[in-house]
């Protein structure tokens, strides 16, 4: 008796599971038409990845503009990944955007696509275009999460002991050199581009925010993390090691970042200054900037060491 009613009440919950698990794929096709009529097709062609799952982010400067909405298959000597990016953000898209494929969580290796545009006035990509992107290997991502441990010493007239950015043939030892900045203003958006909070913390929505100065890529200087602020002060100089190198096709970089410590570090702005506001940072002008999140940057060179 007591073995019939184990079996009868064992069936029950299968029944019951199959049931749930029916209902819960019938929602899921109910919803698919909808979230495909709210999206646009996009394919991206990379080298190779690391396994994916379908629902892995596309973001653009922290914010979620898509997903990844089929397996990764191989064509031919690539590998493509069908994405799918929510119509209201299309518009950031054109054919200057980059597409990397990055570790967001070191730890879990949670993967994530970041779209980065630095052309706005570059043609529009079409619905279901196909877009070259680059994977990042997971070791950047261990570089981003000890990022605050790093202990940067320079010293005058000691070698970091670093590759050089570029053999001697290719750079212009007559160039002149940006040495450091210093940042006399930093204010923060009190919201993301997605209207949102920073930190979804109840009490601690404002950012963590540091800086960091990139030369091709290089990193010269980051600062420290100043925490729950929209207005940070940084009242070190960023030295940059090695120095910037003003040439006529130099440029550099000035990320501002949000450090999620458990996380991906949400980009509040990236700004490029160019050759001619590199020179007039030499000439001891100083530069107001602001766009993405940043509502206002206000830089100046540092004087030469020893001058």
């Amino acid at each position: 008796m007591r073995r019939n009613w184990l079996i009868t009440a064992g069936a029950l919950v299968v029944l019951a599971a199959l049931a749930y698990l029916g209902g819960a794929a019938g929602v899921g096709r109910a919803l698919l038409p909808q979230w495909r009529n709210e999206t646009v097709p996009l394919v991206l062609r990379f080298d190779e990845v690391r396994p994916m799952d379908v629902g892995t982010i596309v973001a653009c400067r922290g914010v979620t503009i898509g997903r990844v909405s089929e397996q990764p298959y191989l064509d031919g000597e690539e590998v493509a990944v069908p994405v799918r990016i929510e119509k209201r953000h299309w518009s950031r898209l054109n054919e200057s955007t980059s597409f990397v494929l990055a570790t967001r969580n070191y730890l879990t290796q949670e993967q994530v696509i970041e779209a980065a545009t630095p052309a706005a006035s570059a043609p529009p990509l079409e619905p279901g275009a196909v877009r070259r992107g680059r994977m990042v290997e997971p070791i950047a991502a261990l570089r981003e999460a000890i990022k605050d441990f790093r202990v940067d010493v320079r010293i005058p007239g000691l070698s970091s002991g670093e590759a050089p950015a570029a053999t001697a043939g290719e750079v212009d030892r007559d160039a002149p050199t940006l040495d450091g900045l210093v940042i006399e203003q930093l204010r923060i958006s009190p919201t993301n581009l997605d209207g949102r909070a920073w930190d979804i913390e109840p009490g601690f929505s404002e950012p963590d925010v540091f800086v960091e100065v990139r030369q091709s890529g290089r990193l010269l200087h980051a600062t420290p993390t100043a925490r729950d602020t929209l207005e940070p002060v940084y009242d070190e100089p960023l030295w940059l090691t090695p120095p910037a190198v003003v040439s006529s096709e130099s440029t550099l970089d000035v990320y501002v970042y949000d450090n999620d410590y458990l996380s991906y570090n949400d980009t509040i702005a990236r700004f490029t200054l160019t050759r001619s506001q590199l020179a007039r940072l030499l000439a001891g002008e100083t530069l107001n900037l602001r766009g993405g999140g940043v509502e206002a940057l206000v830089l100046r060179a540092m004087p030469k060491q020893g001058e």
